[in-house]
């Protein structure tokens, strides 16, 4: 049972981290700097604690659309 919450929980994480990424992506083709600020805002809020997240396949994908790779 804790294996299928932490799927969900791993799954929601993802889906969440794909709407950031999609945002900041968004924000720097049209240079809306509000719509970066909000997406690096809720990036920052919700794994801000995650130690963990370097771990995600994402966290490359998250370095290159911050350019910071």
């Amino acid at each position: 049972m804790a294996t299928n919450e932490r799927a969900k929980r791993d799954s929601t994480d993802r889906n969440l981290l794909s709407k950031i990424l999609n945002d900041l992506e968004r924000s720097d083709k049209t240079d809306n700097q509000r719509l970066e600020d909000k997406a690096l805002d809720d990036f920052q809020s919700k794994f801000s604690t995650k130690a963990k997240f370097s771990s995600h396949s994402e966290h490359k994908q998250f370095l290159n659309v911050c350019h910071i790779w």
